[in-house]
């Protein structure tokens, strides 16, 4: 069961994220805690966290901290999970 990924200052671009987070997607019913720190966020990532978070079940904390945001990543995640 894995309950926390902080995944911290990887290099970690758009594209390479959005495979890291999809590749939570079976196990986020457990998963409580995700932080992503110092790395890329664009529209794939944004759509893969935005999908991680729709099924997860126990996900009480989403920490994005210092990352570069590309576009309109972030609001456009913000307003998915705001309608649903």
């Amino acid at each position: 069961m894995i309950s926390e990924v902080v995944l911290e200052n990887n290099g970690i671009n758009d594209s390479m994220l959005a495979y890291v987070v999809s590749s939570l997607e079976p196990k986020a019913q457990d998963l409580a805690k995700l932080a992503i720190v110092k790395n890329e966020i664009g529209l794939k990532a944004s759509k893969a966290l935005f999908e991680l978070v729709s099924k997860s079940l126990s996900l009480e904390e989403l920490k994005i901290d210092t990352c570069k945001i590309i576009g309109t990543a972030i609001e456009d995640l913000v307003d998915k999970v705001s309608i649903d």
